[in-house]
């Protein structure tokens, strides 16, 4: 009796594919994101940086925006699960620091490392490209403000949850403690020399350094 052998692709082969490619796509044009800016990007130059043709492209994607405004979902849920394991690893920090050190002491010392993991590494530059696109694309302007919206709620959640660790609380809003504080740590962290120089816009109002907002924002529970 002959035996035939089934040469068809398994099941869901031809759906994979097509999510490893749109995952190298999407990686590819973070990086863009980061060298060019989301302006100078094309659908040409997002094939190329992810090793695959137009076609490829327009497989996954209708056009340039509807690429956009998926990077920006996808990133924000990498974002997300990346915190998470931000969290995990914070412990470690958070069970040495010295309960007894003042109150904006332990602030510091348990929301710096936090904050260096969410801002650091180009965030700050992605969030502001990112921004930069949307308010010029009413499509990728609604997806990026729900992104927004819910990436800073995460944020908050994690700030009470560190300063509950180490017995601290905000004297006033967190959600204006947890703006302040990246904003500081962006500026004089992240680009110390100089937020202009990187966004090519002027900014109106240096702000506070992080030791002084959590001076005047952290107390003793």
């Amino acid at each position: 009796m002959s035996m035939s052998v089934d040469l068809a692709a398994p099941t869901g082969w031809e759906h994979s594919k097509r999510e490893a490619t749109r995952q190298a796509l999407l990686e590819g044009g973070l990086q863009l994101v980061i060298k060019t800016g989301i302006p100078a990007m094309t659908v040409g130059t997002i094939s190329e940086a992810a090793g695959f043709t137009r076609g490829a492209f327009y497989y996954n994607f209708v056009d340039k925006s509807d690429f956009v405004s998926t990077l920006i979902g996808w990133y924000y849920q990498h974002l997300r699960v990346h915190t998470v394991e931000v969290w995990e690893e914070l412990q470690t920090v958070l069970e040495g620091i010295d309960m007894d050190a003042p109150a904006p002491k332990r602030a510091e010392t348990a929301l710096t490392p936090f904050l260096d993991a969410i801002t650091g590494n180009h965030r700050a530059i992605i969030a502001q490209e990112m921004r930069l696109y949307a308010s010029r694309d009413q499509h990728c302007y609604g997806i990026l403000q729900s992104a927004e919206f819910e990436w800073q709620h995460e944020i908050e959640e994690y700030f009470q949850r560190i300063m509950d660790a180490v017995n601290i609380k905000c004297t006033g809003s967190l959600k204006d403690l947890a703006l302040l504080a990246r904003t500081a740590y962006t500026v004089f962290d992240v680009y110390p020399e100089g937020y202009t120089d990187h966004y090519g816009e002027t900014v109106g109002e240096t702000p506070t350094t992080l030791s002084t907002i959590f001076e005047l924002m952290i107390t003793d529970k």
